[in-house]
Parts: structure tokens; C-alpha cells; sequence
């Protein structure tokens, strides 16, 4: 299995670099294991955790995350809104 790679930058500051060789259980045991619990679909995302450096971001800072060579996505974080009671 080839190694995948994600990172994580807030305002240009790496703050998570993580790779699939870092897990504790392989990818294809992972789908092997949750496809016996129910039917994966296209589509269908398996979150496994995140690598360290988890922590507080502010509105108005941007985040940049990627998966080399298969996606990259900014976003800029807004303010939280509190849903009407």
C-alpha cells in the first residue's frame, strides 16, 4: 500500500503533518473492518483520527489542508452562531 500523506496549516504555520504509515491499523483492514459492521456506499468517508498538533483557531485565520495528491482546500474561519432556542 502506497503512504498517503495530510497536512494542516493555520495562517501558513504547519500545525498537523501526518501520514497513513503513522496509523496504528493499515487502510484495507480498516475498510475490511467496517464493511463487515454495514454496506459502504460511494462516496462514504471513514474518519480515523487526526495526528497531533490538534489545538484553537480564531475567526478571520485561514486554514489550508490538503492530502498530497488528491485534494487541497482553504477555508477562512467565521464566527460561531449560537442557534436560536
Amino acid at each position: 500500500t502506497s503512504t498517503i500523506s495530510k497536512t494542516l496549516q493555520v495562517d501558513g504555520e504547519i500545525r498537523q503533518k501526518g501520514s497513513t504509515s503513522d496509523m496504528i491499523f493499515r487502510i484495507p483492514f480498516l475498510i475490511s473492518h467496517v464493511s463487515s459492521m454495514f454496506t459502504l456506499l460511494e462516496g462514504d468517508v471513514i474518519l480515523t483520527g487526526t495526528p497531533p498538533g490538534v489545538g484553537p483557531v480564531r475567526t478571520g485565520q485561514r486554514i489550508e489542508s490538503g492530502i498530497t495528491g488528491l485534494l487541497d482546500m482553504q477555508f477562512d474561519v467565521g464566527r460561531r452562531h449560537k442557534p436560536s432556542q
